[in-house]
């Protein structure tokens, strides 16, 4: 038995001695592999944010190697041996590719290679939270809001006086009698805005009435969406850590 200790390019020699001739009988050249490969994680025209529901993922080995299997937010193992992987329909959210090769010694990749991103191609949305009831007898109004999305500005425009900077809770004050409008818009990092702004409407008057503080209505379209959006935050530590790599 002949033993290698360390990979790479090996020959095996046989010779022949007789008195002073020595010979060669015959020689085998062999390769030592014994280390798995290494796969790296590359996006294509991205960094760790996707802004479209798109994109490419490429998988780079750093040796020859048989195959490349790939997963999706841990979901089935394919076959990626192509060295791509073209993403689809993507939801805004934190998502997670995995992948693993196996050389042509059959050596295999242990543990998967990891790589996190956040998909954000959709606008915010903003959700208010709390507000005035429909009709009071209060010179001053306070508005809670939040949105669907980290790392938003806000603006607010109260009675058609222009769209400034705000922020929650906004607090009004010196109402004008009759009806008050107040709409509020969120901005992402991406320069978007919201769709359709949030449109809250209320009436000041004078006197004594009974006023309740009923919750904001939040249309199902707009709740539904929001709760889809949070759930896709599964992966948002590995993410938050990847970046500080």
């Amino acid at each position: 038995m002949v033993s290698v200790e360390e990979d790479g390019e090996k020959t095996f020699s046989v010779y022949y001695v007789e008195g002073k001739c020595v010979g060669k009988i015959l020689e085998y050249n062999f390769i030592v592999d014994t280390t798995p490969p290494i796969t790296e994680i590359k996006p294509v025209d991205f960094s760790d944010v996707l802004t479209k529901p798109e994109g490419e993922i490429d998988f780079i080995v750093n040796e020859p190697y048989k195959s490349t299997l790939c997963s999706v937010d841990d979901g089935f193992w394919m076959d990626c041996s192509s060295g791509k992987i073209i993403l689809t329909n993507i939801e805004d959210g934190w998502h997670k590719i995995s992948a693993f090769s196996v050389d042509l010694a059959g050596n295999e990749e242990n543990p998967p290679k990891e790589f996190f991103f956040r998909v954000d191609a959709k606008p915010p949305m903003t959700l208010l939270l709390s507000a005035p009831p429909s009709a009071t007898n209060i010179n001053h109004a306070e508005f809670e809001f939040t949105s669907d999305e980290e790392d938003v500005e806000f603006e607010c425009n109260i009675n058609d006086s222009g769209w400034k900077k705000c922020s929650s809770p906004l607090k009004i004050k010196d109402l004008k009698l009759g009806l008050n409008i107040v709409k509020i818009r969120a901005r992402d990092s991406f320069g978007r805005y919201e769709k359709v702004p949030v449109i809250y409407s209320f009436g000041f008057m004078e006197g004594e009435f009974l006023t309740g503080s009923p919750k904001p209505y939040v249309p199902p379209k707009v709740y539904f969406e929001i709760l889809k959006r949070k759930k896709l935050q599964k992966y948002k530590k590995e993410f938050q850590k990847q970046k500080k790599q």
